[in-house]
């Protein structure tokens, strides 16, 4: 009984680990429809995830949104607000998988006039600002008044920094957002107090912005810095490989990975075709990122219905988190309703800059609703990533590897195939293999086939797996939602937990217990 139950446990692993990987949000769902399908024919000619650029274009609008502006989720639970509407998001693929170009399509690119068009107005204004304040200096006038002050250049992202340059860049432009653009994320990671020999909270303060309570920081020779409000955007890409020793046993202590959202983008094939349609994406985003940045500072709050739906949705993972057995998971979903929030809210300025409409400060449910799927996304991604690289060696990682590399093969694998599949470190001998190829009969995934000394895996063409399979070429996965019903929110039901507790109370019931 106790193997029967084990092995029920491994089944709901499996599927779970195969729902998350091939779980997808159409853009449509989340932006306006004229804005979502031109990104779909980019990423479907590049053979990428959607949700590559989607997160790329989140995060980058988030900087855009106003220092200072905040979002009320609900008022009469203790003011439960978002203080900041910054966002962190991560790309993970491996190298030469096409990160830098997504990230160069959503931000960099679209950002490139805006940068230069800042920089030719803070030299005209350095130059204004130096013929003045010369003037001023060599007046002789005794009620000539404060000197004039000096310009302040406004940076569409910036690349490398401190904690300390960061808080003093809002500090001298309090409205202004901070877009940090890691093309590697793990500099990000390793670079904390370089300055410092090691020495100081860096990284701690950096991570301490993502709850936006601004910044007060003091010298031997006084306060250098004090601001309000903080709100720091970052995205990046990191290899899993690179990913791996940062995420650890896949324990969060400090929350660290808790607030980012990860996007995984599989090992694709990316190939040029001549005579396509041309498609430039560049005005579009150009001219919605000068609009998001033409909002000024509001504060946002939900209307009633999407008050209750988020309310029912913080309840929801309330629960989840207090019974997830990984730590870096509850780390995760204690931080997701406030994701929604932020989510709810970059949305809600994307579809008013894009179509033209104005911003209203009222959130409706629509919006809501839209940031929910999106992060339950990400977190289905997370789940995916703290099995696969926090635990490369896991039995149900190890078996829903075979299920797909049996659904690209046609149906069908043999040990030779898994075991090449594998890297030396974790290469499975043929005798494990083989045990594999057992436990998934067991549980019905398949049946097993030898031929002399030759042993097969085939996919049964009723296996719970079809639910799951995805392209194998990952352009093109089925949408979660689609087996989950129509609840708004179902990607993390509460079935695994349930069933074990089912599982518990029958093996007592037979033992008389």
């Amino acid at each position: 009984m106790e193997q029967e139950a084990s092995q029920e446990d491994t089944r709901i692993g499996i599927d779970q680990l195969l729902a998350s990987q091939s779980a997808s949000v159409k853009l449509s769902d989340i932006f306006p429809k004229s804005l979502a399908t031109p990104i779909e024919t980019v990423a479907t000619r590049m053979n990428l995830k959607p949700e590559c650029y989607a997160l790329a274009l989140i995060t980058g609008i988030s900087r855009f949104l106003k220092n200072g502006s905040s979002t009320m989720l609900v008022e009469e639970w203790n003011r439960y607000r978002c203080r900041t509407l910054g966002y962190f998001g991560v790309m993970i693929a491996e190298a030469s998988q096409m990160k830098t170009p997504v990230l160069n399509a959503m931000i960099a690119d679209p950002l490139a006039a805006m940068r230069e068009n800042n920089q030719k107005k803070f030299e005209a204004q350095k130059k204004a600002y130096e013929v003045e304040f010369e003037q001023w200096k060599n007046s002789k006038d005794e009620d000539k008044g404060p000197a004039p002050d000096a310009p302040v250049e406004k940076f569409a992202y910036i690349t490398k920094a401190t904690w300390e340059g960061i808080a003093g860049m809002v500090s001298r432009a309090p409205t202004q957002g901070i877009l940090w653009l890691c093309d590697e994320l793990a500099g990000f990671f390793n670079s904390a107090n370089q300055y410092r020999s090691g020495k100081g909270s860096d990284k701690e303060d950096l991570l301490e912005a993502w709850s936006g309570n601004g910044a007060v920081i003091a010298r031997a020779a006084g306060t250098t810095v004090n601001v309000g409000a903080l709100s720091l955007s970052i995205y990046g890409n990191i290899q899993p490989k690179v990913l791996a020793p940062f995420l650890g046993d896949g324990s969060d202590d400090n929350g660290t990975f808790a607030r980012f959202d990860f996007v995984q983008q599989p090992r694709t094939l990316t190939q040029i075709t001549l005579g396509l349609s041309k498609i430039d994406i560049n005005p579009m985003l150009q001219a919605l990122y000068e609009n998001i940045d033409a909002i000024p500072l509001m504060e946002f709050e939900l209307d009633e219905e999407a008050k209750k739906l988020f309310v029912e949705y913080y309840n929801h993972c309330q629960l989840l988190k207090f019974n997830h057995p990984k730590q870096g998971m509850r780390a995760m979903l204690g931080k997701a309703a406030e994701k929604v929030g932020r989510v709810a809210t970059i949305l809600h300025c994307i579809h008013a800059a894009h179509l033209g409409g104005e911003v209203s400060p009222q959130i409706p449910a629509s919006r809501v609703r839209a940031a929910i799927k999106w992060v339950e996304y990400t977190t289905q991604q997370a789940l995916s990533i703290n099995i696969e690289v926090c635990s490369p060696n896991a039995l149900e990682s190890n078996l829903a590897k075979i299920i797909s590399l049996a659904e690209r093969n046609g149906g069908k694998v043999t040990a030779r195939d898994v075991i090449r599949v594998f890297d030396s470190k974790y290469r499975p001998t043929s005798q494990t293999v083989r045990e594999w190829f057992a436990d998934l009969e067991a549980m019905k995934y398949g049946e097993v086939t030898e031929k002399g000394r030759s042993i097969c895996f085939s996919l049964q063409k009723t296996s719970a797996f079809t639910a799951f399979a995805g392209n194998p070429d990952g352009a093109s996965i089925l949408n979660a939602e689609d087996k989950c019903g129509d609840s708004a929110f179902t990607a993390f039901s509460t079935q695994k937990y349930e069933i074990t507790e089912i599982n518990a109370e029958e093996t007592r019931r037979k033992r008389g217990g």
